[in-house]
């Protein structure tokens, strides 16, 4: 399947707000082949494991754990790095 839109979520230490906002985007992303590469930068608050069974019950996201905090832009980077998307959202 072609993908028109890589949409690239950071993650650190905001389990709740994540998945708020995935479920947003799943919600209400309608008319467009898209994929969510969310990137966890080395949270310590469950956020990993939460993001990890949200992505096995989504197949539109993928979950990147670099294992460490990379920072922001790093991060950003790391997602679009693995985005096959015509467009990239941050």
């Amino acid at each position: 399947m072609k993908v028109d839109l890589s949409i690239v979520v950071i993650s650190f230490n905001t389990k709740d707000i994540t998945l708020s906002c995935l479920d947003s985007i799943i919600k209400h992303t309608k008319g467009v082949n898209y994929e969510i590469i969310v990137v966890d930068n080395g949270s310590k608050d469950g956020s990993l494991e939460a993001l990890k069974e949200y992505s096995k019950n989504n197949k539109s996201v993928t979950l990147l754990n670099p294992g460490e905090n990379l920072g922001f832009g790093k991060a950003n980077n790391l997602g679009a790095s693995r985005s096959s998307g015509e467009y990239i959202l941050f």
